[in-house]
């Protein structure tokens, strides 16, 4: 029971976070944002995250809970999405999309939380299916959101993050914690040792570079580009951002299979080189159908590391230190999620944006090369300490 409803909650966690996406750029950009602080609002959502995640999962470690974490950060969902309603000034807009990054901070907790439901040689399973769940709830929330956008208002897709929040709190507190790991204080030397362990140390350093490219690009100036130059409504940039999502969900299905065959290494070459390809034939675009195949094949490399890199995290470290670990590695390439979008804007400002989609491309090429030597093929299994 608490399972499915984990699901629940972890498909309307997502769903308030991205309901809105769709149509964030453009709507701070009519507010007066620049191309950089554009790159800013969407920058910020990986800084807050950056900031937060190391600390909540040292945290949750040491008490031994997940829960408390995740409901913290549902309820900061709920005051950022009204936040967005009426924060029409571009600093506002940045605040309160911030606020968010502390929501998606929980998502260590949340994964920590779902996969003790799972034995430990099944981490990789338990990955898949919430990198499932989550590429779904994206795809059907920006999907809904470029409608609701185009049809009644941008400032309701707001009002829906919100309300969306507020159920998935509701649904949390009807699931049970598992509580059969003694938990342990960790001392500084111990989390030291987390933050060295090599396969966590790799995975995290590519994590960068793929997070880099893809909230640059496909999530923040891609829209951008469709509107200024192909002339897209709201409702197409919903379109636009479920090409890039649908294709990421048939790719989380895959991994398993794929990795299986190829190993984890291969995988991730496979899906960063699809993806920095995908970018550098953007600007060949010059009408929407043609863009949203291009973002397509963005999403796909994207489906198939994402699970790759949540469950070498996992596993690379014993059970006790697993929310640590998941902490880590995304504040790491939160490192990406903040820095690339804010580049990107910089780039875009001073050299137009066709050199910041040339720009993210070759950072994409340079990721898929480091993979072959940071990656390892198969990740050991650690002890279970208790």
């Amino acid at each position: 029971m608490s399972v499915a409803l984990l699901c629940v909650v972890i498909f309307l966690f997502w769903a308030a976070l991205y309901v809105y996406v769709p149509v964030l750029p453009v709507y701070a950009k009519d507010a007066g944002a620049s191309m950089f602080v554009v790159g800013l609002i969407g920058g910020i959502y990986g800084f807050s995250q950056l900031i937060a995640r190391i600390p909540l999962g040292v945290w949750s470690d040491r008490i031994g809970q997940r829960k408390p974490f995740v409901a913290a950060g549902l309820l900061l969902g709920v005051v950022g999405g009204i936040g967005l309603v009426f924060g029409r000034d571009p600093m506002l807009i940045l605040l309160f999309r911030g606020m968010h990054g502390l929501t998606a901070a929980a998502w260590v907790n949340m994964s920590v939380l779902f996969a003790s439901y799972f034995p430990n040689h099944r981490a990789t399973y338990a990955m898949s299916i919430i990198s499932f769940i989550n590429a779904v709830s994206m795809l059907l929330a920006t999907y809904s959101g470029g409608l609701i956008a185009g049809n009644i208002g941008r400032a309701e897709t707001f009002w829906v993050a919100a309300g969306v929040s507020g159920v998935a709190l509701l649904c949390l507190l009807f699931t049970q914690e598992e509580r059969g790991i003694q938990m342990r204080g960790m001392s500084w030397s111990e989390f030291l040792s987390v933050g060295r362990v090599p396969a966590l140390l790799g995975i995290s350093a590519v994590a960068v570079m793929a997070h880099f490219i893809v909230y640059a690009v496909p999530f923040t100036f891609v829209p951008i580009y469709a509107a200024k130059s192909l002339g897209a409504t709201d409702t197409d940039l919903g379109l636009l951002t479920t090409a890039l999502l649908a294709p990421y969900t048939v790719g989380t299905l895959l991994t398993p299979v794929v990795a299986s065959r190829l190993g984890d290494r291969l995988t991730m070459f496979l899906g960063v080189m699809t993806m920095a390809l995908s970018i550098l034939s953007i600007p060949l675009t010059s009408d929407f159908q043609t863009l949203a195949i291009v973002q397509g094949f963005t999403g796909f490399g994207r489906g198939l590391i994402y699970p790759v890199m949540m469950s070498t995290a996992i596993r690379a470290v014993p059970q006790h230190q697993r929310a640590t670990a998941m902490g880590i590695f995304q504040a790491v390439y939160a490192i990406g999620m903040f820095l690339g979008p804010a580049t990107a804007g910089m780039v875009a400002e001073s050299f137009g944006l066709t050199n910041a989609f040339v720009f993210n491309g070759i950072v994409g090429l340079v990721a898929s090369m480091l993979t072959l030597r940071w990656v390892a093929g198969k990740v050991k299994q650690p002890a279970v300490a208790v």
